[in-house]
């Protein structure tokens, strides 16, 4: 039968005291972090742990070097600009001159994979803000538009025009409701532009990464015009089941661009609910004109069930 002393984790042998004697066959057990007699309830001492740090595995280095996440794409790059130190003090003259020199020097060990980069980012943390981006979406977009930069499609083309083209794909991909104009009113580019660099994009980068540019539903427009018109959910409903009773009885939604059949469904099932909303008003949400709005409210009411 084992003592007292063996059962204790550090091996020291701890008698109770006169006041608090233990029974006279104690049994020690280890229970929540102490040594305990299960017979009379008495704690011995508490558990040590002695053993020596565990360090991590190489499997669980190799694992944590992967998941890691990459905080400089383009690598840490030393910029020597301005007229003061790190420490905040003015060059002198003759300082001045040779940081300048060392700052030509450094430029050109930057290759063009990595310039260009670095005027990208600027660019691309620009519009991620401004759009407001979800965090996967944004990585979507620096991901297409990193492989068309080593891929050199980026010569000859606007690098504003290729991030945009390129924010545009990831925010299609994921099935996200954004209208390009919105797009273009944060940048200084034509949507000539815009549309050559996407569809380069879509021909000779997206099919490399297998990603494929998803459909956007005219019911996904009207959650974002309903939001923006501060309209019920009522209205929401009647206009989402407008639409599709309509696709039910032959109603053609490809070809034609899904914000009208949006902004058509919501203007007629607004007058329904008595929450009338203006042509005008609905129509500057969403970026089309008051005759294509009309259009298709006619060719709703044509396929409407009877």
């Amino acid at each position: 039968m084992l003592t007292i002393e063996d059962k204790l984790n550090d091996g020291n042998p701890i008698r109770p005291t006169m006041e608090n004697k233990c029974c006279k066959k104690p049994n020690i057990i280890q229970n929540n972090g102490y040594n305990v007699c299960a017979n009379c309830g008495m704690v011995y001492s508490s558990i040590i742990e002695k053993k020596s740090r565990v360090a991590f595995s190489n499997d669980e280095k190799k694992d944590r070097q992967i998941n890691e996440r990459v905080y400089y794409p383009i690598g840490t790059r030393t910029l020597i600009k301005g007229n003061k130190d790190a420490k905040g003090c003015y060059l002198n003259p003759h300082a001045k001159s040779n940081f300048k020199r060392l700052a030509k020097i450094n430029s050109g060990y930057i290759n063009g994979y990595e310039r260009n980069l670095s005027t990208a980012l600027k660019i691309y943390h620009r519009l991620k803000f401004l759009l407001n981006l979800p965090e996967h979406v944004a990585e979507e977009a620096y991901k297409i538009y990193n492989y068309a930069a080593k891929q050199k499609i980026t010569r000859g083309r606007s690098i504003e025009a290729l991030i945009s083209a390129s924010i545009y794909c990831a925010v299609r991909i994921n099935n996200i409701p954004i209208i390009i104009d919105k797009i273009l009113i944060n940048t200084d580019i034509t949507k000539k532009e815009f549309l050559n660099s996407f569809k380069v994009l879509n021909r000779e980068v997206l099919p490399y990464l297998k990603l494929k540019i998803k459909i956007i539903n005219p019911i996904n427009y009207v959650d974002k015009f309903t939001k923006q018109l501060n309209l019920s959910m009522r209205c929401r409903f009647y206009a989402v089941d407008l639409i599709k009773n309509c696709k039910k009885h032959g109603l053609i939604l490809s070809g034609k661009d899904p914000k009208g059949f949006a902004a058509a469904s919501l203007y007629l099932s607004a007058k329904i609910c008595d929450e009338p909303r203006k042509q005008k008003e609905i129509c500057k949400f969403a970026h089309i004109s008051e005759v294509t709005m009309r259009s298709r409210m006619y060719e709703l009411k044509n396929h409407l069930p009877n």
